[in-house]
């Protein structure tokens, strides 16, 4: 897919190292692993948070962005930046600067 190209319907881009993938709002792959590390005890509403990411499509309940150094270069690269310095300060910011070319 080319830089700029449209994506029709309700669907995210991933970028993996390997290259693209899209993937569809309805895709539930994570659900469970939700659940299991989710902490349900400590959770006042756990069944109704278990029915609700059962139901992920409609309630977007979970929704996650996973990001790394090397994701944010291979991201802003992509997008026409040329990245000219990254920092990783824990314990979660990925600080990074980057050019338009």
């Amino acid at each position: 897919m080319e830089a700029g190209a449209e994506i029709s319907g309700n669907a995210h881009i991933g970028i993996t190292g390997k290259g693209e993938y899209i993937v569809g709002e309805d895709d539930d792959t994570h659900v469970a692993e939700v659940l299991e590390l989710h902490d349900l005890e400590s959770d006042p509403g756990k069944e109704a948070f278990k029915a609700r990411a059962a139901d992920n499509l409609t309630t977007r309940t979970i929704h996650h962005h996973v990001f790394s150094m090397s994701l944010i270069r291979e991201m802003l690269e992509y997008c026409g930046f040329a990245v000219e310095y990254q920092q990783q300060l824990p314990p979660f910011n990925l600080i990074t600067i980057a050019k338009k070319r």
